[in-house]
């Protein structure tokens, strides 16, 4: 393991550290997942990182929408398409609920075989303004580990 490895294995304990502190506060909607699903949790927080949710005033945020989700069928969106939860709970919810169907097989556009690169070109596509490469970049940074890391890797 190198040293960028333990460094950003380091950020990840204590960013988990703090949520599961603050979840008795704030709820975050961790209090599942945590202990039976932590690396959930983690990539759902490097989402919400590469989507720019800790931004004050980004779409992310004022949507509370941490994934930056198109939830299909929403009445309530951005002029973007982007789904605009009713609270914080909600939005970490259905991050999480992407993640899990995911790591359930039942995902229509993502895979466990799929590399973090491969989900961030569909998650976050040129055509939707996205920096090709930038977001698997900024998750897989925040995960610390490299782009071309299996989804199964840092999910299950």
């Amino acid at each position: 393991m190198n040293r960028t490895h333990i460094i950003g294995l380091a950020v990840l304990a204590v960013a988990l550290v703090v949520i599961y502190r603050m979840r008795n506060t704030i709820n975050l909607g961790l209090s599942e997942l945590l202990p039976a699903s932590g690396k959930i949790a983690a990539f759902a927080l490097a989402i919400a990182k590469a989507e720019g949710f800790y931004v004050a005033g980004s779409i992310p945020a004022t949507s509370n929408n941490p994934g930056d989700l198109k939830v299909p069928g929403s009445d309530n969106t951005t002029d973007g398409g982007i789904t605009i939860f009713d609270s914080i709970e909600e939005g970490w919810s259905a991050l999480y609920h992407q993640l899990q169907i995911i790591v359930d097989g039942k995902s229509a556009n993502y895979n466990l075989n799929m590399t973090i690169k491969q989900m961030g070109d569909k998650y976050a596509p040129a055509a939707d303004k996205n920096v090709p490469g930038a977001w698997a970049l900024n998750v897989a940074a925040a995960l610390g580990v490299s782009v071309n890391t299996p989804l199964r890797d840092v999910l299950t």
